[in-house]
């Protein structure tokens, strides 16, 4: 990625130091009235902006790469600013950070000196200026604004809310509207007592979570039906239900441009859902159609989904958290027989029962179209599963698969055989489905063979550490897994060694160095001779770095990783399907996602997990909260941070790491400037971890969140803490 400094020319370059000049004037005028903390955020941003946008100061790692923004690709110059289309040079500005104190003066202040350039903002929480005055002194200021969020805002209410739905400016550049979250109604301001006529540019209207009745549907859809332009709209969470149905139904009819509808969590019920079928089937453009947790049961259900069989718009549909049952999914699999455009379904927690899904498994067989498939939460069993299997292994379209917190206890088997055979699952969740040690087994299995799965979800199964030591073992053999989670499952060191030694091997070559052991026993002795020096050579760089309390850990670790080599445990005879592993390929090389949460790992197996850290594996998130980790594996952890470059994302919340594992991550972050979240929650490191942790950020330019509360701190310490601009509440 490019520095944030090379993306901004002379002329943009002007525009912010204009911001900057003009706010920081705001600061010193609202010292007075803001508060420590808001201010130290203010002056922290603005040095920030100071520093990477305009001086051109390279804020890489030291090795030429940029660390801002390293897990996604929007040059963000602060929390505040972001560059949305370098071309036009507009900018997103989000004012959160202000919101205490933002008023009409000082919006129209900052949008006259450079709103030409503002082409998103967002005023979400900020309750001190008024709408009237946006609408009417601001607006003209901002020519090429397109988005504008204005959620929970406390000035925003019926009154003005037919003003701001207008917009009457012809002129108005403004395509998306998000003003949810709102108490837009009241007893007092009815919007059926109103005539709403929609801005005829917007293309997009958010209204969720805004206290919209039936009536108030109605009254907002009859203003919407001369607009030609909407293609979003989203009323979900919000108390409408058949009157407003009726009414989209009829807006249907005369042909409506809507693409995308939210109605989720409403009062609709089996004649609404029904009046809402009727519609689409009559002429509909509904690209994606969200109808979850509302209160329609089976009948409405298998009315509304008939039209599945002659409806060649819907894409996307989500029915979750309705009570629907068996019926439903019939209806569901014969239109899945005909239906040829449906992408994407969401039937979870729906009580589908045993019955409804076998029927609707059995139909994935032959469906050539279907991609996304939740049925989480559904009182699926062992005979469901067999189902799923079976499903799978003639069915190569299906790429997202859904199953938690089903019972599928034993038929994990037939998935993991399924999943050696199948060529189009990228994501598997298969949580909270008690597959315990014999279904990781038999996943495991399926790893070396897979080549499309990317993301796997075990978490919740009670695997054991057992099972946890069987998966860690064959993902050595797998190149495609880039996010893997085993939270909850009573995992032990054994678990993390094994996981620790994939990775390390795999960084070194070492997997396929052993896939010629059956044939040549001279080779394969050389081969582990020269990765056991080379390993011993590893670990002395890393020992003569770590604290002398945490070395015997360390020192067990490499025997362990000894001992397995010298077994041929790593890769070889123990790891099933190892014999169509092909030499020479790539490894583990996208897995960039590590959960073990809430498991029993310990010291050792976070002295374990430092080894991947401290070779620099490409893992970007390691989330180890609640896992008994101590001092000891709090010092490894923080040691090995010194050397990585790619890690984004620490998670070390509800551990016991204290002062001294708080004194290692804090000597780390003087020197890593990768890291952007660090959890450290719950962990006992006290007034004397927390200053540590204080004086380390002064030094650090990439942290931008780290979680720091309940941890025995004093009153005072903790005030200047929360006072921190990184600083996250819990």
């Amino acid at each position: 990625m490019e520095n944030s400094s090379s993306v901004v020319d002379d002329d943009d370059k002007q525009v912010f130091n204009t911001l900057i000049n003009l706010l920081q004037k705001y600061v010193d005028r609202m010292e007075k009235r803001c508060r420590k903390a808001d201010l130290l955020r203010m002056q922290h941003q603005l040095s920030m902006l100071e520093s990477k946008t305009l001086t051109g100061t390279n804020t890489g790692n030291g090795n030429g790469n940029t660390c801002n923004s390293t897990c996604t690709g929007t040059p963000i110059i602060s929390n505040d600013i972001t560059i949305i289309n370098k071309s036009s040079k507009l900018i997103r500005l989000a004012f959160e950070t202000y919101k205490g104190t933002l008023n009409d003066e000082t919006l129209c202040n900052v949008f006259k000196r450079f709103g030409v350039y503002v082409g998103e903002l967002d005023l979400s929480k900020c309750a001190h200026f008024t709408i009237e005055a946006f609408i009417g002194s601001m607006l003209p200021l901002l020519p090429n604004l397109q988005s504008l969020k204005l959620q929970f805002c406390k000035q925003l209410n019926g009154d003005n809310l037919t003003a701001l739905l207008q917009l009457a400016k012809e002129s108005c550049s403004i395509r998306h509207l998000n003003i949810g979250h709102n108490q837009l109604i009241s007893e007092a301001t009815m919007l059926t007592a109103r005539t709403i006529r929609l801005n005829p540019n917007l293309t997009s209207l958010c209204l969720t979570h805004s206290h919209i009745s039936d009536a108030d549907g109605v009254t907002l859809l009859h203003g919407i039906k001369d607009n030609d332009s909407l293609r979003s709209l989203d009323l979900s969470n919000n108390a409408i239900a058949d009157l407003t149905m009726r009414a989209l139904s009829e807006l249907m009819e005369r042909g409506s441009t809507l693409r995308e509808l939210n109605l989720s969590t409403n009062r609709i019920t089996n004649v609404g859902v029904i009046e809402l079928g009727k519609g689409m089937a009559t002429n509909s453009h509904i690209d994606c159609l969200i109808l979850s947790n509302n209160c329609f049961q089976d009948d409405g259900g298998v009315g509304f989904v008939n039209i599945l069989a002659t409806d060649r718009s819907v894409r996307h549909l989500d029915m979750s958290g309705n009570d629907l049952g068996p019926a439903t999914c019939a209806g569901f699999a014969r239109a899945l027989q005909v239906n040829s455009t449906l992408t994407s379904l969401n039937l979870s927690q729906t009580r589908i029962g045993i019955q409804g899904g076998l029927v609707l498994v059995q139909s994935l067989a032959s469906n050539k179209s279907l991609q996304h498939l939740d049925l989480s939460m559904n009182q699926l069993d062992h005979t469901v599963g067999m189902a799923i299997g079976e499903s799978l292994k003639s069915n190569h379209t299906i790429k997202t698969l859904s199953l938690r917190r089903n019972q599928l206890g034993d038929s994990a088997k037939a998935i993991g055989k399924a999943l050696q055979v199948n060529s189009s699952l990228a994501s598997l969740d298969l949580s909270g489905n008690q597959i315990e040690r014999k279904g990781a087994k038999a996943i495991a299995y399926s790893l070396p063979l897979n080549k499309t799965l990317q993301e796997l979800d075990l978490s919740c199964n009670m695997i054991g550490d057992d099972g946890g030591r069987l998966i860690g073992e064959s993902l050595g053999a797998n190149s495609t897994l880039y996010k893997l989670n085993l939270s909850s499952n009573l995992l032990g060191n054994e678990s993390c060694r094994s996981i620790s030694q994939s990775i390390v091997s795999a960084l070194k070559g070492g997997a396929n160095t052993n896939s010629n052991i059956n044939t040549n026993s001279d080779i394969h002795n050389h081969s582990n001779s020269v990765n056991q020096h080379q390993d011993k050579q590893d670990t002395d760089e890393l020992m003569s770095n770590l604290s002398i309390s945490s070395r015997s850990l360390v020192k067990e670790q490499a025997n362990y990783n000894s001992r397995r080599l010298a077994r041929h445990n790593m890769l070889t005879s123990s790891t099933p399907n190892m014999d169509k592993f092909m030499p020479g390929k790539s490894t583990l090389s996208k897995l960039s996602h590590l959960l073990l949460d809430k498991n029993r790992i310990g010291d050792p197996g976070a002295v374990a997990l430092a080894q991947v850290i401290a070779n620099n594996s490409p893992i970007q998130v390691i989330s180890l909260m609640s896992n008994m980790i101590g001092e000891f594996g709090g010092q490894s952890l923080g040691d090995a941070l010194k050397y990585n470059t790619n890690l984004c994302e620490l998670n070390l919340d509800s551990n016991r790491i204290g002062p001294i594992g708080a004194q290692a991550i804090s000597n780390a972050l003087k020197v890593n400037n990768t890291l952007t979240h660090l959890g450290l929650s719950g962990n006992h490191i006290k007034d004397q971890g927390s200053q540590e942790i204080i004086k380390a950020l002064d030094c650090n330019t990439s942290l931008k969140s780290i979680y720091v509360t309940h941890n025995d701190m004093s009153e005072g310490v903790r005030a200047v803490v929360e006072a921190i601009p990184q600083f996250t509440e819990a």
